[in-house]
């Protein structure tokens, strides 16, 4: 069976874009960097470049397509771990809230499960103490939150048999992989930046003509430069990290 599953309810990476290693301005720092200390354009220059409409739709897919990387990895390291068969389909989206208040971006996603695989959940949560003290911690409602998870093992029960197999399912991986310390350091969402940021710069996101033409006049600078013996570039003031 499909199931539509987003990172909302399965907390096992976080692709937040907002004051986050995901959001452009950290991501793109260094390129920020070369265009505020370059002396190739005018200060007008700069900051017209600067203030440069970000396409960020487009920053989403990119971010969204090395998260289902991520997210894949993971995937194949829970699956060895519990002995339970998880796929991930191909596509996923980011979807993004209004206001950040209470939320954050979210990654959308499909799995596939066969039902055998989803029958070994339930023995391995009966009788699991550390698994319901875990549940009722971090799902149970309380003032000021309102949970729509089954906490409960009489929820959990009947949401995996069939009421919602989402949640539930969702429930169990997040556990798994905080089970497997994947919140002191994760390497996986920490895999997402680096893809990003290596792969992908400032400018591939900007569409503004003008910006692209006063860009190209940075290249064009450091191109000159390089050709001269002695003379220091832009790339060696600020190397790119592999």
């Amino acid at each position: 069976m499909k199931l539509n599953i987003n990172t909302g309810i399965m907390h096992v990476i976080s692709v937040g874009m907002h004051e986050t290693q995901l959001d452009p301005r950290h991501v793109f720092e260094k390129d920020e960097d070369k265009i505020k200390f370059c002396i190739a354009i005018t200060d007008e220059e700069k900051n017209y470049l600067l203030n440069a409409p970000f396409n960020v739709d487009v920053y989403k897919k990119v971010v969204a397509k090395y998260a289902m990387h991520a997210l894949k990895d993971l995937f194949e390291d829970l699956n060895n771990r519990v002995g339970i068969r998880i796929n991930l389909c191909e596509g996923g989206s980011i979807t993004s809230p209004k206001e950040y208040n209470f939320r954050t971006d979210e990654l959308d996603f499909t799995i596939e499960i066969e039902k055998s695989e989803l029958d070994k959940v339930l023995p391995n949560v009966t009788g699991n103490e550390k698994f319901w003290t875990w549940a009722e911690r971090n799902y149970r409602s309380r003032s000021g939150f309102w949970s729509f998870m089954p906490w409960s093992e009489d929820e959990f029960i009947e949401a995996i048999q069939g009421k919602d197999i989402e949640r539930a399912i969702s429930m169990y991986m997040t556990f798994v992989f905080m089970q497997s310390g994947g919140y002191s350091f994760n390497p996986y969402e920490y895999s997402i930046f680096e893809a990003v940021s290596g792969n992908y710069g400032y400018v591939d996101f900007i569409d503004d003509v003008k910006a692209l033409e006063i860009y190209g006049k940075m290249v064009a600078a450091e191109a000159e430069n390089a050709s001269i013996p002695g003379q220091i570039t832009l790339g060696e003031l600020f190397p790119t990290e592999t």
